[in-house]
């Protein structure tokens, strides 16, 4: 797929991402779609998912956990089949109520106009903080 048409697409994921539209989400990945998520045992969505079946199980556990109030990409960078996004995130920890604010990039990797694999780097030492208990 042209560079054009991975970036539209990876913009329909954070929209549907902030929609809460599960399906378009889905559909965008391929069947053997790899998630990577950093962290330790401490952070419940860390981990490796796999399937679209695990991405929503991820998706799952992340509304168990978190209620976002402000997810934004900033900047997206492409190169033919990955869409690099630069972007901010806002997360009430619904356990304790705690805020999280953290800085992330994430890395989309695209086959067929799909993605195959997503991975995400982000601040995990204030994450397992507040998985801890140790937050705010």
């Amino acid at each position: 797929m042209s560079e054009s048409a991975n970036l539209q697409t990876v913009q329909r994921i954070y929209k549907a991402i902030i929609d809460g539209d599960l399906s378009t989400l889905l559909n965008a990945m391929t069947d053997d779609v790899e998630f990577i998520i950093p962290g330790s045992s401490k952070n419940p969505a860390a981990g490796s998912w796999r399937g679209r079946r695990g991405v929503e199980q991820w998706v799952a556990a992340v509304n168990g956990l978190l209620a976002f109030e402000l997810l934004q990409p900033d900047e997206f960078i492409v190169g033919r089949d990955e869409v690099v996004v630069l972007g901010h995130e806002r997360c009430r920890m619904r356990a304790t109520g705690h805020l999280v604010e953290v800085q992330w990039a994430h890395i989309w990797t695209l086959r067929d106009g799909l993605v195959s694999k997503a991975r995400e780097y982000t601040d995990t030492a204030a994450w397992e903080a507040e998985f801890a208990g140790g937050g705010n």
